[in-house]
């Protein structure tokens, strides 16, 4: 299950991962869960949306990674999408925190979540400034190496022509093909 986000073309694996959609939880390593659960969420590779299967996935993972923001940041989506702002807001503030206090985490989706939460108004009053400052820091922090909530973000912010916001630099990190970054392209969108 692990390779499908990584994977050039997660295609092969699809059949896979369907073969195992039926194994015992208890089996699957914590960020397979979440990635299950996320199958769940969106409906995406070959399951139907399931929103109690999508919680009990990350329910379990975040028994095993208490700690971990990316768990915390998908938990904040499923509060989302049973249109529950409050709690998705909490879970996306949380995820943030975590993620301050990591000193070596790989991906700012918790970055991205924040921000999206603050420019749409997601169980806090809008604020855009607030949305664009964590952008800029996430990209500022990680570069080309953020994941794609925030270049989609920052490209929002270049197409809407806000001040710092750059039309060329948001066209070139939207062209990066780096699987871990772009793998959830289609469900930020």
């Amino acid at each position: 299950d692990d390779v499908l986000g990584l994977a050039e073309d997660p295609r092969p694996y699809i059949k896979l991962a369907l073969k195992h959609k039926n194994d015992d939880l208890e089996i699957l390593d914590p960020w397979s869960k979440r990635k299950m659960a996320i199958r769940y969420l969106y409906g995406d590779d070959g399951y139907k949306q399931d929103f109690y299967k999508a919680y009990t996935f990350l329910e379990y993972a975040l028994k095993e990674l208490p700690d971990k923001s990316c768990i915390y940041s998908s938990m904040g989506k499923y509060y989302e999408f049973k249109n529950k702002p409050e709690d998705a807001f909490k879970l996306y503030e949380k995820a943030y925190g975590l993620y301050t206090l990591d000193s070596y985490n790989p991906c700012n989706c918790a970055s991205s979540y924040l921000a999206h939460a603050y420019l749409n108004g997601i169980g806090v009053e809008k604020d855009v400034a607030k949305a664009k400052e964590l952008v800029l820091e996430a990209l500022k922090e990680k570069g080309k190496y953020s994941t794609n909530g925030i270049f989609y973000l920052y490209a929002y912010f270049a197409l809407t022509l806000e001040e710092g916001f750059d039309l060329a630099y948001a066209k070139e990190l939207l062209e990066l093909t780096s699987t871990f970054n772009r793998y959830e392209v289609s469900k930020y969108l």
